[in-house]
């Protein structure tokens, strides 16, 4: 491994299952590739076998080697398969294998079972033919939706149009994709892009990649894989939708649905990199909505990407994006929300007053002439004038206090004037007798409840040990002792429960072993009937009779 580790990071990289699939950019790299590679393998105890290029010159140096390689003619003439697909070596291109697929429509069932199973048959895994089998896609969802049973008929409208999709897949068999979409090395294609279109519609949404190859004198542009996904029942928005396959290709201001869905997509690409692509040239558009087999063969849109990746330097920018439901975008938005803040002022002319002045004797005399002024007020022909008495002093001393007591201790006072008890999980009035001290209780009397308890499990576990365990007793075959019966109650023995939760049963039935012994037994509990082998019983002592 440290000789070669060029090849040791093919091999691991390379290998699926027991296939190895690479490549190199001439034959005498891929002579000395598979050469180290095969050696490697040897060491292992494991030899490589069937090598096949598609370079004649390479095959016939492996021949020389003595690799075990494929017959020349096998190389000509047939097909290999290469990770579920169809390989030509000869003229380097892939194939959807749909032998299987065919056949199997020969015997066509118009119900809702054939449909999923032909769906079985269908292995694109790089989603060549995505715009084809979309439609499959849709068509089983709308049967799902109008809840056919999978043995019932079609319906006219849903068997007319599998049929028409039946009688379009066998123009797959003369689709023909280059194997090779780098057609160039490293020195003459100084500049390699991927790009990737994704779109949406209320029945489907979907992304495709192509690979833009920009050499000295051309430019090419080669389907790369695709992917494709039904709608999902429950409706969503265009918008909604369109992220979904923004998502297969790839802020706080958007609700949590597309604001997750817009995070994940920045945190996978460059929000430079997205650009608005119209309808009418996005080759994701066609994944949407499906079109035929016959199309789909020659349609240069798919195969090739839009016209504009062949020409310029650079993918055209639209500032100016028209909306054409600009409402279901806004709906997406979340509701601006504005944070107010309400001041009240309290005016008490008793709290300004403290706020005035914190000297008890200047409040107490304030107090005592606020109150004068008022009973002068209310009773103009008694009126109170001279010095202050001691009884308008008290008055305004008590008022102070209250005041202070108010402001300081609201939560105590409320809590005191409540008729209901005061905190619930006390549960009780606060002049409730407290519990007696056991501070001068000797420690015998503390532990009489730890005894009892020890007592108990003592027991318990005396009768789960020794009584139990007679019961369960089996003795070897040269003893003769009598089988269960059936209405003997037994308890069956649980190995994930407790000995006291073990439950009670009767027997039901018996099963004989080929010795005539009985073996299994039927029995019915609380929970249900149950199968238990008689060395999980336990016999109780008495019957049910």
């Amino acid at each position: 491994m440290e000789k070669y580790p060029d090849t040791v990071r093919t091999l691991d990289h390379c290998f699926y299952v027991d296939d190895l699939v690479t490549g190199e950019d001439d034959a005498k790299s891929a002579f000395d590739l598979s050469s180290k590679a095969a050696k490697i393998m040897s060491e292992a105890g494991m030899n490589l076998r069937k090598w096949i290029s598609n370079d004649c010159e390479l095959m016939k140096q492996w021949q020389l080697e003595h690799f075990d390689h494929l017959n020349m003619n096998d190389f000509v003439n047939h097909p290999h398969r290469v990770l579920g697909l169809l390989w030509h070596p000869q003229k380097d291109y892939l194939s959807l294998r749909l032998t299987s697929l065919l056949d199997f429509l020969q015997k066509r069932k118009n119900t809702k079972r054939f449909l999923l199973m032909a769906a079985g048959r269908i292995f694109d895994p790089l989603g060549f033919v995505s715009p084809f089998t979309i439609r499959f896609k849709i068509l089983f969802q709308e049967i799902w939706q109008r809840k056919t049973d999978w043995d019932e008929e079609l319906l006219p409208d849903i068997r007319e149009k599998f049929e028409q999709w039946c009688s379009e897949a066998s123009f797959l068999c003369e689709l023909q994709i280059p194997r090779y979409a780098l057609q160039c090395d490293s020195v003459n294609c100084p500049e390699c892009e991927i790009h990737t279109f994704s779109d949406a519609s209320i029945k489907a949404y979907g992304a495709v990649s192509y690979v833009r190859l920009r050499t000295f004198d051309k430019i090419s542009v080669h389907l790369l894989a695709s992917k494709s996904r039904v709608a999902p029942l429950k409706v969503l928005t265009l918008p909604r939708l369109e992220l979904m396959g923004a998502l297969l290709a790839a802020s706080n201001r958007w609700k949590v649905f597309v604001a997750n869905r817009v995070k994940e997509i920045r945190s996978l690409t460059d929000k430079d990199s997205w650009r608005h692509c119209p309808g009418k040239d996005n080759p994701s558009d066609l994944l949407t909505r499906g079109i035929s087999a016959d199309s789909l063969i020659n349609c240069e849109k798919w195969w090739k990407g839009p016209s504009f990746l062949q020409e310029g330097n650079t993918v055209p920018v639209s500032n100016n994006v028209l909306l054409s439901d600009e409402s279901a975008y806004l709906e997406e938005l979340k509701p601006t929300e504005r944070k107010t803040l309400t001041v009240i002022l309290d005016n008490n002319l008793l709290n300004h007053i403290l706020s005035v002045s914190n000297n008890f004797q200047k409040n107490l005399c304030i107090f005592s002439y606020i109150y004068r002024f008022i009973n002068n007020c209310k009773r103009p022909s008694n009126k109170q004038i001279g010095p202050l008495r001691m009884c308008e002093i008290q008055r305004a001393e008590i008022t102070l206090v209250k005041l202070v007591q108010q402001m300081e201790f609201n939560l105590e006072i409320k809590d005191l004037s409540c008729k209901g008890m005061v905190n619930p999980q006390i549960g009780r009035p606060i002049t409730a007798i407290a519990e007696p001290s056991l501070t001068e209780v000797s420690d015998n009397r503390l532990k009489v409840w730890q005894k009892q308890t020890k007592i108990v499990q003592h027991i318990w576990k005396r009768w789960s040990n020794n009584y139990l365990s007679t019961l369960q007793n089996r003795n070897k075959w040269y003893f003769e002792k009598n089988n269960v019966k059936i209405h003997d109650m037994v308890i069956l023995k649980e190995d994930n429960l407790p000995v006291c939760n073990w439950p009670l049963g009767r027997i039901l039935e018996v099963y004989h072993g080929k010795d005539n012994k009985i073996r299994v037994v039927l029995v019915k509990t609380k929970n249900g009937i149950f199968k238990r082998p008689i060395t999980k019983l336990c016999i109780l002592p008495f019957s049910s009779e």
